[in-house]
């Protein structure tokens, strides 16, 4: 009896060593099945800032003539960029509109155009004058922009013989159209850093074609804006 029962002892000893052993292979297979997950993060793309466009490049995106049928007012060399706001020929630039702001200079074209045009009678009569105002950000453009814009809407029509009492009549890109309904329209708006400023005084022949005008001037501006150099 007791020899039997040291038989079984032995026996399951002996079973539970082989069952360890097996085991033990399985556990390491399967722990090596198991890698870690290796996480690839993607690198998120950044717009790159666009540079600030000099004073020299914006003043000659003023330079409409050829492409809006415009006679300049100026012998050539025209536009010149200048430095002082205060300076010729252009008059003055208000310090209160570029107060704490990074202004860099200012280029401007006059324009002329004395007889209709046949061919096409969106073409009005009347004076042009084409300004880009450069700044050392966008921020300051806009802030000169709205300050322009504040600064002609809220302007005592007696101020200016001639001039009625601008309103805003309509928007264009980044900016506003201005109109006192008396054939002189303003179209204000911002590229990057500069404020572009155009100014008409023209013989509307219904309401409105002034600003329709005005604002094709934009997109001629906007067009240079674009062009190589």
């Amino acid at each position: 009896m007791r020899r039997r029962l040291g038989r079984l002892v032995f026996v399951a000893l002996l079973a539970s060593a082989v069952g360890g052993a097996s085991a033990a292979p399985a556990a390491h297979a399967s722990g090596s099945a198991k890698r870690p997950a290796v996480v690839v993060e993607k690198k998120k793309k950044h717009k790159k800032k666009a540079k600030p466009v000099s004073l020299a490049t914006a003043a000659r995106w003023v330079d409409i003539g050829a492409e809006a049928k415009l006679t300049p007012s100026q012998p050539a060399p025209q536009p010149q960029p200048f430095t002082d706001p205060a300076g010729p020929p252009f008059g003055k630039i208000s310090s209160t509109l570029i107060a704490g702001l990074g202004f860099k200079g200012v280029a401007i074209e006059t324009f002329a155009r004395t007889q209709p045009d046949p061919a096409d009678p969106s073409l009005l009569v009347g004076n042009y004058i084409v300004k880009v105002v450069v700044f050392g950000s966008a921020a300051d453009a806009k802030k000169f922009r709205d300050a322009d814009a504040k600064d002609v809407t809220n302007r005592p029509p007696s101020t200016v013989p001639g001039l009625g009492n601008f309103k805003q009549v309509g928007s264009y890109a980044d900016g506003v159209v201005l109109d006192d309904a008396m054939g002189h329209i303003n179209l204000m708006f911002t590229i990057g850093n500069v404020a572009v400023d155009i100014r008409l005084g023209v013989t509307e022949k219904a309401p409105g074609d002034g600003a329709t005008a005005i604002k094709k001037l934009g997109d001629v501006v906007v067009a240079n804006s674009k062009k190589k150099t």
